[in-house]
């Protein structure tokens, strides 16, 4: 969660992508955590609501008729 939370700021308010995806940017950050990515969704559901009063960040996850897709959007207030 603290990699997510130095990734989504005021300053770059929204990231949006799959699970995989996020899974490669957390990587390029240092986290040496190795998930799959339908457990880093899992475990996003789980902390969403601390994310969102902890850090500020909300977790919203939604897909298309391709993919399932996880938005993090930095909430100022």
């Amino acid at each position: 969660m603290e990699a997510i939370a130095t990734m989504v700021t005021a300053e770059q308010p929204e990231w949006t992508g799959t699970a995989t995806e996020l899974l490669q940017v957390l990587e390029t950050l240092g986290v040496e955590e190795k998930l799959q990515p339908n457990t880093l969704s899992r475990k996003l559901n789980i902390c969403a609501e601390s994310l969102l009063l902890d850090k500020k960040i909300k977790y919203f996850r939604g897909r298309d008729s391709q993919n399932r897709h996880l938005t993090l959007t930095y909430q100022e207030q």
